[in-house]
């Protein structure tokens, strides 16, 4: 009888311990509420990012500076990060710690280090990484990022800034598609 209420207490513990780590992340969002939205994953020690127009679920670890425009839904920043700025639509924080926006934005801007970064939504970012060694390999690295799939790992560029679409396949890419018109 003891036996079967240990392993009871393990089961129960164990799915609400699941349950409570995937709330909070782009894998509990209903990826089918939007068929125009798709994933994007970013990891980089040192560099810079310039997500635009974007919506969506995005969700950041970093320790840098991050800038957020013009944001229409939820924004939940936490950590041990600072207020510097807070005027004409603009919010911009330093320190080290977590940003969760969901809903739409203008910009979301970072620039410093140990980023890793979900987006699971629509719009253009752009993305520039700068060499720094990993600590786990010892080598020198940019960063990577990966649509869909982890398999595909790409390198963040150096010294240049990509563009990277969400979807990956979106207007730049696809010329029977018509850019749309942003609203200032």
């Amino acid at each position: 009888m003891l036996m079967r209420n240990v392993v009871v207490s393990l089961s129960v513990l164990a799915l609400s311990s699941f349950a409570f780590t995937q709330a909070g992340s782009t894998e509990a969002v209903n990826k089918s509420a939007n068929p125009e939205y798709s994933e994007l994953h970013l990891r980089t020690l040192l560099g810079s990012i310039r997500c635009l127009d974007g919506e969506g679920r995005f969700e950041m670890t970093f320790s840098g500076t991050l800038l957020v425009s013009k944001m229409d839904g939820d924004l939940s920043i936490t950590g041990a990060v600072k207020k510097e700025f807070d005027a004409n639509d603009r919010v911009c924080y330093t320190g080290t710690g977590k940003l969760v926006a969901d809903g739409k934005w203008r910009s979301i801007h970072w620039f410093g280090s140990d980023m890793k970064a979900d987006w699971f939504g629509k719009g253009i970012v752009n993305i520039s990484g700068e060499f720094a060694r990993n600590p786990e390999t010892g080598l020198l690295e940019t960063g990577d990022y990966w649509y869909d799939k982890a398999n595909e790992k790409q390198a963040f560029p150096n010294a240049a800034l990509q563009p990277l679409p969400l979807p990956k396949y979106s207007s730049i890419e696809r010329p029977d598609k018509a850019p749309e018109i942003r609203k200032r």
